[in-house]
């Protein structure tokens, strides 16, 4: 009897394997641009490959997997070296919780950004190198210390992530929010409430607390300090030279140092909520929306926004750190994201003024592509979103140069495309791993087939 119920598991799971192997090619329609094609069409320029994360981040490395295939799809290749930098943010934001300390002057530090570069030589050619974000250190404290502990008597112990949220280590970039000894008494006490079912414990705890949470910090007061990341890690890509000493923590107070003497030609990747944090400080900028301290007593940065930058998307205008970059940015790609999700949070035009320091993302989405390729050889923009049909923390890229009120010219020609795949397989078309299905889009071939070329 179980040897016939280990065949039959056997069956369906290659049956079910196959049809998501079915599933998962891109609804693509035509050929996009490739990396292939960008490094042959510009074989003297360096290639910069910029990498944000997305929700449910914890760790450096999350690159890793995209990265894994890239000399074998690239040819010619070898490395990488890695070469870490944190991003000095300023001073200690007098941010509170219910009336409870979020930060001190000590522990802030612990919290700061980092970017870490990948380099990959290639004999006689121009280096690749990926550029990896990590602005998570900045949520962790938030939710270790506010959801993680306060649920734990309510849902149950999330054993896997009080653990990380009671760390100290450095060379890992965590701080021990919760101390060691309160994790494991939270881990060793059965919950008052009797804790909750299983699945729904899961879910909470992986999804809402771990996952969703970082959109709503996101999107709340600490989008100046998300904003100041990507800002800060921009200018460190910007400057970064692989062949120079390793220097200390790069201060975000810097002036304009985009004005390269080597141009070079950069791609962006997002995960998620990656996704919304960089077009959020990419349209804050545009607008010309600075972060100012002293009309925010709770906040304390002194570090620096880019300058107003209305000229920013401009054909001749350099601009900042960050406006260098996506202005030289012809492929953008999503590995999910949930950009009308959270722009819903942030309507204009009732009751609040335009000054509100939202930015449009729309609106910088729409000039970005009225821009057309960095060079004559790309000709366009394009961003293509990732998108798995049973991710549920996923929704659809609207095609930012369609027609639409108020949009009077015909100068976009930028492509977004939204390309359906599946991430992995799915039981009976009932049920797919709602995880598994939301951060593997690195680990698809069909996905890494759109993006490197085959």
């Amino acid at each position: 009897m179980r040897i016939i119920f280990a065949v039959l598991t056997a069956a369906l799971t290659l049956v079910l394997t196959t049809a998501a192997c079915a599933q998962a090619s891109p609804s693509a329609p035509a050929k996009y641009r490739t990396l292939k094609d960008l490094l042959a069409a510009n074989p003297d320029k360096p290639l910069h490959i910029v990498y944000i994360h997305g929700i449910r981040t914890s760790a450096a490395g999350f690159s890793a997997a995209f990265r894994a295939t890239l000399c074998t799809r690239l040819g010619g290749c070898e490395g990488p070296t890695e070469t870490p930098r944190d991003l000095d943010l300023g001073k200690t934001p007098a941010a509170e919780f219910v009336g409870r300390t979020v930060w001190n002057d000590e522990n802030f530090v612990l919290s700061r950004p980092f970017v870490d570069h990948f380099v990959y030589r290639r004999a006689g050619k121009p280096f690749v190198i990926v550029d990896e974000v990590n602005y998570w250190p900045l949520l962790l404290a938030l939710k270790c210390q506010f959801l993680v502990q306060e649920d734990a008597p309510l849902t149950g112990p999330d054993t896997t992530d009080l653990t990380t949220c009671s760390t100290e280590n450095k060379a890992l970039h965590l701080h021990a929010w919760i101390t060691p000894e309160l994790a494991q008494s939270l881990i060793a006490t059965r919950p008052a409430s009797g804790g909750g079912a299983v699945i729904n414990k899961l879910l909470k705890t992986e999804i809402m607390n771990w996952g969703l949470s970082d959109a709503v910090i996101a999107l709340g007061p600490m989008k100046y300090y998300t904003r100041l990341a990507i800002w800060c890690a921009l200018e460190e890509i910007a400057a970064f030279d692989p062949d120079a000493p390793a220097e200390a923590a790069r201060s975000c107070k810097a002036d304009n140092n985009a004005n390269l003497p080597v141009d070079r030609q950069f791609v962006i990747i997002s995960e998620s909520l990656g996704s919304f944090v960089l077009l959020d400080a990419f349209a804050a900028a545009t607008d010309g929306l600075t972060y100012n301290a002293a009309k925010n007593d709770a906040a304390k940065s002194d570090a620096a926004s880019p300058a107003p930058a209305s000229a920013c998307l401009t054909k001749s205008n350099t601009g900042s750190a960050l406006c260098y970059i996506v202005k030289r940015s012809d492929n953008i790609y999503f590995f999910a994201n949930q950009f009308p999700l959270l722009e819903l949070g942030r309507l204009q035009g009732i009751d609040e003024p335009s000054s509100v320091n939202q930015g449009r993302i729309s609106n910088v989405l729409r000039q970005w592509a009225q821009l057309g390729g960095a060079d004559k050889a790309a000709g366009y923009k394009q961003l293509i979103a990732f998108n798995d049909p049973s991710d549920i923390l996923t929704d659809v890229v609207p095609d930012f140069c369609a027609p639409a009120p108020k949009r009077l010219d015909n100068a976009c020609t930028g492509v977004f495309t939204n390309l359906y795949v599946g991430n992995h397989f799915n039981w009976f078309g009932l049920f797919e791993n709602p995880i598994d299905a939301h951060v593997t889009y690195s680990q698809n071939p069909k996905v890494l087939d759109v993006i490197y070329g085959k």
